[in-house]
């Protein structure tokens, strides 16, 4: 990521979980604007991710109830759902065909 593949930038997506930004544009860039200057990785702080995401593992929970297949299963696809931008993921558990699951 970044210009020429030379810089190491990551940004989440938190669409998922239902944030939204309606008329709202980074402060720091338009449309315009090249590039945005960063401090150093070095000199900003650490936040642990949390998410799901293509090829990520995941477990059902306790109140699962479609299907009784068990074990860890792979995220294929992150899908959209008719109330929330990719609100839902497509797994492929051990014994099973893919599912979808998500907020419907």
């Amino acid at each position: 990521v970044g210009h020429e593949d030379a810089y190491d930038l990551r940004v989440f997506d938190n669409a998922p979980v239902g944030v939204r930004h309606p008329g709202v544009s980074c402060g720091g860039c338009n449309e315009d604007r090249k590039s945005q200057s960063l401090p150093l990785r070095s000199q900003s702080r650490n936040v642990t991710a949390r998410g799901i995401f293509k090829g990520a593992i995941v477990v059902r929970g306790n109140d699962w109830i479609q299907g009784y297949e068990k074990g860890e299963g792979t995220v294929l696809n992150i899908c959209s759902t008719k109330n929330m931008d990719r609100g839902a993921a497509e797994v492929q558990f051990d014994s099973s065909k893919p599912q979808q699951s998500g907020q419907q």
